[in-house]
């Protein structure tokens, strides 16, 4: 449904309740030695009564899809929850979102959606603080997104994860401390301070240059041993190569014709790279001979006040009210 949220509302003191009495019933219809332990009943007790303890908790879901935009860029900007993303064959921008409120309390996200000099920017913000004053999460946001493989990707967190899956766009990754994870046969730039990097190459389908960097976090790649990639790992941690832990706090690689240039730095983070066989009948991505620098792609005209601006307004006419 287009500009328009999907309710869901979900009980967790009542599945509790509901699995808990399943537990109870199976137990007076299977005699011992089919009968399940008291252990998992005081189990299923302590959760409702944390669950109690704690406030209401609502599950609730949110759709939007929009045209791409002019820039064939997408931001998006969420420090309340993860980030997932995965290339799709429709010309068109799609965006879930699962989003809590949890307790006495409890908060509903806004979605700032708006198209500013041909980037479409998704931004998730709350009104007041994320926890209360005893330090207890009052909402959480996750995101998923699906675009085609045309348009590039710009995600940032603070402790969420980012996910981009079998993607074939350019991606710009960043987080504080949450993790990343990227599988993509696009340029990328991946950066977090203290949150891991995962890496899965299977190829880069365009020249340039593509960089891991973190400040404390670990950073693990496999790479496809038939991919070309000239590969540069530094760090003033350890590094590993294939398992085995190198003297060196560098190391260098070339594969193939090495065209893809690919570089892991961490400060004092841990650097290991793996090189993997590939799936049966799946071929490393080879480069084209257009040589591109994502440093150097055209970059749009800042938007400033008075320029027009592209609002997505997704409707919230329905939004249930408070209770």
């Amino acid at each position: 449904m287009i500009n328009s949220p999907n309710r869901f509302r979900l009980s967790a003191t009542k599945i509790i309740i509901a699995d808990m009495m399943t537990v109870m019933n199976f137990n007076k219809a299977n005699p011992s030695p089919l009968k399940l332990p008291k252990l998992v009943i005081l189990f299923c007790l302590f959760m409702v009564s944390s669950v109690q303890s704690e406030g209401r908790f609502n599950l609730e879901s949110y759709d939007w899809k929009g045209p791409i935009p002019a820039a064939k860029v997408v931001r998006v900007i969420n420090h309340y929850g993860d980030i997932r993303s995965r290339s799709n064959s429709d010309e068109k921008i799609y965006l879930h979102a699962s989003y809590q409120e949890i307790g006495d309390s409890p908060l509903t996200p806004e979605f700032l959606i708006s198209e500013k000099a041909g980037v479409l920017t998704i931004e998730i913000k709350y009104s007041e603080a994320i926890r209360n004053q005893k330090g207890e999460l009052r909402g959480r946001t996750d995101l998923s997104v699906l675009f085609p493989p045309k348009v590039k990707i710009i995600a940032e967190t603070a402790d969420g994860m980012i996910k981009i899956d079998k993607s074939e766009s350019n991606v710009e990754a960043k987080s504080i401390s949450g993790p990343i994870k990227l599988t993509t046969s696009g340029l990328f730039t991946a950066e977090s301070q203290s949150g891991k990097i995962s890496l899965r190459l299977r190829g880069i389908h365009t020249l340039g240059e593509s960089t891991a960097s973190s400040n404390e976090g670990k950073i693990e790649a496999d790479i496809f041993q038939d991919m070309d990639i000239n590969l540069t790992a530094k760090t003033a941690g350890e590094i590993l190569f294939n398992g085995n832990k190198l003297k060196d706090q560098a190391l260098y690689r070339r594969q193939g014709d090495a065209n893809s240039v690919v570089q892991l730095i961490s400060q004092t983070g841990v650097v290991e790279v793996n090189i993997i066989e590939p799936p049966k009948l799946v071929k490393s991505v080879k480069p084209t001979q257009n040589k591109t620098d994502l440093r150097k792609l055209p970059k749009s005209k800042l938007w400033k006040p008075g320029d027009p601006v592209k609002e997505v307004n997704p409707k919230r006419d329905n939004r249930r009210s408070k209770e």
